[in-house]
């Protein structure tokens, strides 16, 4: 800042911190056939406008993301059944 002849900070905006943000998540999940689930997941994450440095003269947009998975579970693979075995 005091390349600018500021030497104060006071007012500014905190670098890199948007002062709005948040993620939502939804799933849809449904049997299908031969004990599998099929499922559809979507995740929004929002981050608003955020300054790139304490001096506060270039910023970086808001972004908006989204995410869309699909997918089917199943506890058996084949013949073998799937087990989660405890970590030690």
């Amino acid at each position: 800042m005091r390349f600018l002849g500021i030497t104060d900070s006071a007012g500014f905006e905190f670098p890199l911190v948007p002062k709005f943000s948040g993620a939502a998540f939804a799933q849809y999940e449904a049997a299908a056939a031969n004990d599998r689930n099929w499922y559809v997941r979507t995740d929004v994450t929002y981050i608003g406008k955020r300054y790139d440095s304490i001096a506060n003269f270039a910023w970086v947009p808001t972004q908006v993301r989204t995410n869309l998975r699909a997918g089917i579970r199943a506890d058996r693979v084949g013949s073998h059944r799937v087990r989660q075995q405890p970590v030690r």
